[in-house]
């Protein structure tokens, strides 16, 4: 309790306002559900730190600095509320990273540690750590977490929901694999999961929803499964798998039979998944740098624009996206967040050359306006509205 106390009287304070010029470059940016703030993760004397300003002004209105953690990610929950991970690494003899959740609004009030060692009314025993999962449609006070028991035999991982204002904590759905991952569909119902079981084997399981039993996914999840989530009508999953000795490649699903449909053989780098309200609507798939050779005959590597596949051409999020690297004069983007009416984004362009920056877009004018340069380059997997999926070989 101590420790929580100086970590609200020490650690978070409002300062005054300062010119934007003043502010160090940011490593992700994110606008509220209702266009009226920004939070933006910012380099402060060799610190993460959060800083939340008037989009109309970039004023800034409440600064947050941990003193004892890292600030991983952080998410929107309502126009006054945001959430943030907060990473720490513990134990002596097996040391391993916990992730807290602290809830503030936007000038401040109301903070609250709602999950982990230092709440109130969350988990108190060590070895428990929270991440994102959703938001929840029509409700301003809860999210969805998947909530980690790390122990000696493995990690086991549920999916939690949780008030952003008391902590209050009811699980709604539990698995009995080992190293689980939870898949969304769009209304927010955990319908797959993947996992290891007591024999070592990859296996993958099927729900209709909530309060609906597991059964098994018809499929064979090979050497590695990895899901990436639904399509937008939820009779589609995506996923990528690998088979001894061979790279791994993209596959889609039917729901639920299992049917599979090989999508992309053989991805050689990185590869996300493009996500937008637990809706799968594209990758991204990463190209290994290009080795060529100088007048002087020394190899120099170059940089290859990634690959973008979008599943439906029509979906208009497939459209965003395009419509954006378009604009951009086909430069790689990012949508790191938008406005519940989806009419303002915050998007980070990548460039060749340098970290690359952060626009606030008008999707339907496309009018754009430099928010910040990016403090370096950027990481696709924890950048986008919904964490994406890293799935490299």
């Amino acid at each position: 309790m101590l420790r929580l106390l100086s970590l609200m009287l020490l650690s978070i304070h409002a300062f005054a306002a300062e010119p934007l010029a003043n502010i160090p470059h940011a490593y992700n940016v994110k606008i509220s559900p209702d266009g009226q703030y920004l939070a933006a993760l910012i380099d402060d004397t060799h610190q993460k730190n959060l800083t939340i300003l008037a989009t109309d002004t970039l004023t800034p209105i409440y600064h947050f600095a941990p003193k004892d953690s890292q600030i991983g990610n952080f998410h929107w929950v309502n126009p006054q509320r945001v959430v943030i991970e907060l990473n720490e690494r513990t134990g002596k003899i097996a040391p391993h990273m916990i992730s807290e959740l602290y809830a503030v609004n936007y000038d401040g009030g109301q903070g609250q540690m709602i999950f982990g060692e230092r709440s109130q009314n969350g988990i108190i025993i060590s070895g428990y750590s929270a991440h994102w999962l959703s938001r929840l449609s029509a409700d301003d006070e809860h999210i969805l977490i998947a909530k980690t028991e790390s122990t000696r035999l493995g990690n086991s991982t549920e999916v939690t929901k949780i008030n952003v204002y008391t902590g209050g904590e009811r699980t709604i759905k539990r698995s009995s694999l080992d190293d689980n991952t939870f898949v969304l569909d769009h209304q927010g119902n955990p319908r797959l999961v993947s996992g290891i079981d007591d024999d070592g084997k990859t296996k993958v399981f099927y729900s209709q929803g909530y309060g609906e039993k597991w059964h098994p996914f018809a499929i064979n999840p090979g050497n590695s499964f990895t899901p990436l989530g639904f399509s937008e009508d939820n009779q589609h999953m995506y996923a990528v798998k690998s088979e001894a000795e061979q790279a791994p490649a993209l596959y889609q699903y039917l729901v639920p039979t299992g049917a599979e449909k090989l999508l992309q053989p053989a991805l050689k780098a990185s590869t996300y998944a493009l996500i937008h309200d637990n809706q799968v609507y594209g990758v991204r798939i990463d190209a290994p740098p290009a080795t060529q050779q100088s007048k002087s005959k020394t190899p120099i590597e170059t940089t290859v624009a990634p690959q973008h596949i979008f599943f439906n051409p029509a979906n208009p999020d497939s459209q965003l996206h395009q419509a954006l690297m378009a604009k951009f004069k086909g430069a790689p983007v990012i949508i790191t967040s938008r406005t519940n009416d989806n009419k303002h984004l915050v998007v980070y362009v990548e460039s060749d050359t340098y970290a690359g920056d952060f626009y606030l877009v008008n999707s339907q004018s496309m009018q754009t306006r430099l928010l910040f340069s990016a403090a370096n380059k950027q990481d696709p997997k924890r950048m986008s509205l919904i964490k994406t999926a890293l799935i490299a070989p």
